[in-house]
């Protein structure tokens, strides 16, 4: 059984289809690349995801088990990496992530204790009491991926998580992302950088225009479309033309 099960997902804002029935599963300790122009549903699938969204029809399973968002315990299975980062302007650090630890349903000695382990994985310490107006982009990411790891989140969502940052920055969460492969967290990762989804990915979807047009390994796919590169492989894909 899959960790994360997509079926079937249809969203429309007004006359613009969104989703056109986008399927997929994510399985524990698997790295699941979904890739997609600006425009192609991205956003939209992971905010029903996540319970942000209602879909038209279709449906998302947790461990079998449909969503509901509104479960403490449900939130706590998903932890998310968004440009929302819920790190907090005028909170320090450490109170943005005792805030969240307390929406996820933790007690107070598990969020201290989370919070402290985090910080030494994350090498984080030394900015926990700065406010977040005074982070830089770098440092307000890690916050982010402290928040979705706070509760032991069986799935990871991870929404552009290296867009903006420098080159170190982008490599640690690289190998933060297979560290949390290898503990065997099913993790949903969406980019725009093909050469980050090489690296990192087991399985890849590309969506256009609300459907998945292509899934598979990154052999698979190279054997599919007859190109080397993701880049190449993502332009046939979506069927872009110069």
């Amino acid at each position: 059984m899959a960790r994360l099960e997509v079926r079937e997902l249809v969203k429309s804002y007004g006359r613009v289809r969104a989703l056109n029935g986008v399927s997929f599963s994510v399985n524990d300790g698997e790295v699941f690349a979904l890739l997609g122009p600006n425009g192609a549903g991205k956003t939209t699938t992971i905010s029903i995801i996540l319970g942000i969204l209602e879909p038209d029809t279709g449906e998302v399973y947790v461990d079998g088990e449909k969503i509901n968002s509104k479960k403490p315990e449900y939130r706590a299975k998903i932890g998310a990496v968004l440009e929302e980062n819920g790190i907090y302007e005028r909170l320090k650090v450490r109170e943005s992530l005792e805030f969240w630890g307390e929406i996820y349903g933790l007690s107070k000695h598990e969020i201290e204790g989370r919070i402290e382990e985090i910080a030494q994985y994350l090498d984080m310490k030394d900015f926990l009491e700065k406010k977040g107006n005074e982070l830089s982009r770098g440092m307000r990411q890690k916050g982010a991926l402290a928040r979705a790891l706070l509760p032991h989140p069986k799935i990871l969502i991870l929404d552009e998580p290296t867009d903006g940052l420098d080159v170190p920055s982008r490599e640690m969460f690289k190998k933060i992302i297979l560290k949390e492969k290898e503990k065997g967290r099913a993790i949903l990762y969406s980019t725009h950088v093909m050469a980050e989804a090489e690296e990192v990915s087991d399985r890849i979807a590309i969506i256009h225009q609300g459907n998945i047009v292509t899934t598979g390994t990154l052999e698979e796919l190279r054997d599919k479309f007859k190109e080397e590169k993701l880049e190449k492989i993502f332009i046939k894909a979506i069927g872009y033309e110069f």
